[in-house]
């Protein structure tokens, strides 16, 4: 009996820890109960209740450990979830990462309307250039134009004159030679006047091309009016004697070449007038054409500056557009990362929730209630000892009063405010502690360990509220981000659109400017060739002129011959006259001596009649020569006069043809110049159509890139709506919890 007392005595010693007072006190009562029990209590009784009261206490020990491990494993568990909540928190810097990327995104659109604005100025210099290159096409097309008629009707009239006149010349020195008895004369006048004619005929038809004037048509008209009487003149001079008559009609006949060739020199300076001013109007054009290819090649440096401002641009933008791919590429890599461990955060929350909840719930509560209801049974038994104790021994009343007393405030209360404390936080209530009022060794240790559990615990939550919080809100960032970030994407998109279609017009404006360019060097090909023809063309003008100018001067000195001759003749007639005089006179006086005669001098009367009447005859045919000789003389003179003239036309004829010659080489150094210009244009436009290319594959590349960080951008808002739903999920679990 004394063996049990003292294991009760020393249960209690280890029950009250180092607290001396209640050792003393304990140790001093259970003697005085030892004392005063020794004869009453009966032992089977007190060993069974003793026994059952040290099985509820170890009882009680053991499932305290038990609750404070699993405290433990729930902070253990808490402190992994805090360090998952840090994996989460990786998001927010992704969102600042795309917020930067979001300014970035704003410059290259920036840049985009920069490139838009850069490509409608070059759309508009390439109008420029187009109207440019229609001008030069079309002055190049009158200058063509113009050249076909220098070198084609132009040529063909002012040949066709300097032929008519030549003709006429040779007409004139035909009627000459006629007048004087040639045979074959009247033959060459024919042909020369069938040709004159024939040169009209030519002339005619060259003028339907021509813009000539009406002048040059009537005085044309004239001339095909007066050659059909003229050879039906020449044919009846011919057939005539010499009389009066055929010396009018020799008069009327050379008046009417001579109006031949005057209207001849007429119609060629009118021809060669025309060629002038046609060739004027040829260098002025082409001088224009110079112009507007000079205007053209300085529009086409300007469209070169603008396409490299634009490749500058573009690339600026590709660079920039690449840089932004690549950090929404690696930030949407960070991202997926982040994303992709949510879900096993996720996992790993609601395990350490499960774990947290598993350590103070069902099981934990069935003990903690099994432990309450030992509790209540030891403290029932402590009750009902005493009473069983005042039964059998009622001296020991008393003393298991006070035991009971005692062992219901060290052990009982404590342990049952300890019980509803933790029976609160498996509810979920982190708002109040477990009181350790009457506490004392073990038990007061395990209380402050669980209070600083729960303290730990309500701050986790806290925690794990404030970032549930901020990866909501970052998530919401994220996606409003991700939102503007789309929306700038499709922005550029649209922008890249546009700045593909101006692209695609304006690589079509230069193609057509560099069609117009092709087609005004062909032409510029043409006018050169056309005016090489002419210029050929003038030279073999030159060249019949030089030799209309050495028949001419031939014609001159066969009339001054002509005319030599005439004044010889002339002179003759007068020594004819005065033998005549004479003759009539030495008739006269043999008529007076054969009258003296008489009969014998009949016969020498006879003769000196006839020798009279001769020199009568001699003496008039030789007034007849006289006249014809005057005749022939003044057409001389005429014909010396026309010649001179003539010779002057041709001189002046000759003058404008180097004239003209001088204006188409100046016309064909312009032509050439203007040839070089347009391979410049074509080549520039070459280049422009090359740039245009590669901004055209800039722009793709650009439009790429923009798909791909689009469709990283779709990424981001999935992956920012599964972290809001993570985050939403992460804040319903935090709201079990009562904090």
């Amino acid at each position: 009996m004394r063996s049990i007392c003292y294991i009760c005595i020393n249960f209690g010693l280890r029950v009250s820890g180092n607290d001396g007072n209640f050792d003393s006190s304990f140790h001093h009562k259970c003697h005085v109960w030892l004392d005063v029990s020794y004869f009453a209590v009966n032992w089977c009784f007190a060993i069974f209740s003793a026994n059952q009261l040290s099985d509820d206490l170890t009882f009680l020990q053991s499932e305290t450990a038990s609750v404070a491990d699993s405290l433990v494993q729930s902070v253990d568990a808490l402190t992994q979830m805090e360090g998952q909540v840090q994996q989460l928190s990786k998001a927010q810097d992704s969102l600042s990462t795309l917020q930067a990327l979001q300014l970035r995104l704003d410059e290259t659109e920036a840049a985009s309307g920069e490139i838009d604005a850069g490509l409608t100025q070059l759309r508009e210099v390439s109008a420029r250039q187009n109207e440019s290159m229609n001008d030069i096409s079309e002055v190049t097309r009158h200058i063509a134009t113009n050249l076909e008629l220098v070198s084609g009707p132009l040529h063909s009239m002012i040949t066709s004159a300097q032929q008519i006149n030549q003709h006429s010349l040779q007409a004139l020195i035909d009627f000459y030679k006629l007048s004087q008895g040639e045979s074959d004369a009247l033959a060459s006048m024919e042909a020369n006047l069938q040709l004159v004619y024939r040169g009209t005929s030519a002339m005619t038809s060259a003028m339907f091309n021509v813009d000539q004037s009406d002048n040059t048509r009537s005085l044309l008209v004239d001339l095909r009016r007066d050659l059909r009487p003229l050879r039906g003149q020449t044919r009846q001079y011919a057939q005539m004697d010499m009389s009066l008559e055929r010396r009018v009609l020799g008069r009327e006949i050379v008046t009417a070449v001579e109006k031949m060739i005057e209207l001849s020199i007429q119609i060629q300076a009118g021809s060669l007038e025309l060629a002038n001013r046609t060739a004027a109007e040829a260098n002025t054009l082409a001088q224009q054409t110079q112009a507007a290819t000079a205007d053209q090649i300085a529009a086409s440096k300007t469209s070169a500056e603008v396409l490299d401002n634009a490749l500058r641009l573009i690339n600026q933008s590709n660079e920039g557009t690449r840089s932004v791919i690549s950090d929404l590429t690696s930030s949407v890599e960070q991202l997926t990362l982040s994303l992709q461990s949510i879900p096993e955060v996720e996992r790993q929350i609601e395990t350490s929730l499960n774990a947290v909840q598993r350590a103070v719930a069902s099981d934990q509560v069935e003990r903690m209630d099994e432990a309450g209801n030992r509790a209540l049974q030891a403290q029932k038994n402590a009750q009902t000892i005493p009473i069983v104790l005042l039964v059998f021994i009622l001296i020991a009343f008393a003393i298991s009063a006070v035991v009971a007393f005692y062992l219901q405030r060290l052990i009982v209360k404590p342990l049952a405010n300890f019980v509803s404390g933790v029976r609160r936080v498996t509810d979920n209530d982190l708002r109040t502690r477990v009181t350790d009022e009457g506490a004392i060794g073990e038990l007061k240790a395990v209380i402050g360990s669980v209070n600083e559990m729960i303290e730990g615990l309500r701050q986790n939550v806290l925690d794990m509220t404030q970032s549930g919080k901020n990866i909501s809100e970052s998530a919401r960032l994220m996606a409003n981000t991700s939102t503007k970030t789309r929306d700038a994407l499709e922005q550029q998109k649209q922008g890249e659109q546009a700045i593909v279609d101006s692209t695609d017009a304006l690589a079509d404006m230069v193609r057509q400017v560099a069609n117009s360019g092709s087609e005004a060097g062909e032409r510029a090909r043409e006018a050169d060739e056309v005016i090489k023809q002419s210029q050929q063309d003038i030279e073999n003008a030159k060249r019949e002129m030089a030799s209309l100018a050495n028949t001419v001067s031939r014609s001159n000195e066969v009339i001054q011959s002509l005319k030599l001759q005439s004044d010889n003749i002339g002179q003759v007639i007068s020594v004819i006259q005065n033998v005549s005089g004479q003759t009539n006179l030495l008739a006269l006086n043999a008529a007076i001596e054969a009258a003296r005669a008489g009969e014998h001098g009949r016969g020498f009367a006879v003769v000196a009649d006839e020798v009279r009447q001769l020199a009568q005859r001699t003496s008039e045919a030789t007034i007849e020569i006289r006249d014809l000789i005057e005749q022939i003389q003044a057409g001389s003179d005429q014909g010396v006069e026309s010649m001179t003239e003539g010779l002057a036309q041709v001189a002046r004829n000759t003058q404008a043809t180097e004239s003209v010659a001088l204006s188409l080489e100046s016309v064909i150094d312009q032509v050439a110049t203007i040839s070089r210009l347009n391979l410049e244009i074509g080549e520039h436009t070459r280049q422009q159509l090359q740039q245009l290319d590669s901004i055209e594959a800039g722009v793709e590349s650009v439009r790429r890139q923009s798909e791909q960080a689009s469709e990283a951008v779709l990424d981001n808002v999935s992956a920012s709506e599964n972290l809001n739903r993570t985050a939403s999920t992460l804040g319903d679990l935090v709201k079990r919890f009562s904090i």
